[in-house]
């Protein structure tokens, strides 16, 4: 997530949405925090800068945020990962569940949990959470590529007015 106060206002978020899911439904879920890595993020996927977003620079980008999170699954032994990435109507869950099948084929020990959250009213529910739960929304998928992007669309927007 670029750039990295952007990071820490999406983490303190999920804290503080944990923590009211946890006592509203007497639940234990913990959060983990890596660290910050936007040079080193940046760099894997600047040769793809130019590509329109929701093209070969978001399919890597989603390779390797679960492929991440897939080697932590094996490290720490858990059963299953899966992403909550498909609940966007921006990202391809189609792409999403193949690139989550082929990381399952290299980290065999791992299932992964097949999702397309925004399906079967998984949309409205998310809009119902946001709402109650007044979620913070951001306006550009995370990438330093994409948060120029949406400068570019508010500067056109402005000057449109």
């Amino acid at each position: 997530i670029y750039p990295e106060e952007e990071y820490n206002k999406r983490f303190n978020e999920l804290t503080r949405y944990i923590n009211e899911y946890n006592l509203e439904f007497n639940q234990d879920v913990k959060i983990i925090k890596t660290p910050y890595q936007g040079a080193s993020y940046i760099k894997k996927i600047e040769p793809l800068k130019d590509e329109p977003e929701g093209g070969a620079r978001c399919h890597l980008c989603y390779r390797i945020r679960m492929e991440d999170g897939m080697k932590y699954a094996q490290e720490h032994s858990y059963d299953y990962f899966t992403t909550v990435m498909t609940i966007s109507r921006q990202k391809d869950s189609i792409v999403i569940n193949k690139l989550g099948e082929e990381l399952h084929n290299n980290y065999s020990k791992i299932k992964y949990f097949f999702s397309d959250f925004k399906k079967n009213g998984g949309q409205e529910q998310n809009n119902q959470l946001v709402k109650k739960y007044d979620i913070y929304r951001q306006n550009y998928c995370g990438c330093i590529f994409s948060y120029q992007e949406m400068l570019q669309r508010a500067k056109k927007d402005y000057d449109c007015k």
